[in-house]
């Protein structure tokens, strides 16, 4: 069961792992045993592109997560995304 979150959250330095789907950059986030899926836009205070070139990037990212309209069907939760960055591991998660 997934605690649903409301628009006046905050995500700060969450990791997880950028996908494509047809055009649409998406990031999964495990939460508790689950995968949550964000669809990411970037907020108004920042000009720059997402510009993510390569699937199954793992990211540190902080954002406002917002609330889909229960007659509405998208492909994840949509995000206002305010910073992102490369995730540098060591070596591989084990958890992977």
């Amino acid at each position: 069961m997934q605690t649903e979150i409301q628009e006046s959250s905050e995500l700060v330095k969450v990791i997880g792992k950028v996908h494509q789907i047809g055009d649409t950059w998406l990031i999964d986030v495990k939460q508790n045993g689950d995968i949550q899926r964000y669809v990411p836009t970037m907020s108004a205070e920042s000009s720059k592109d997402i510009g993510w070139q390569e699937k199954d990037l793992e990211i540190v990212f902080s954002g406002t997560p917002g609330v889909n309209p229960p007659n509405v069907r998208a492909m994840g939760q949509p995000l206002v995304l305010r910073e992102w960055t490369r995730l540098y591991r060591a070596q591989p998660a084990s958890n992977e």
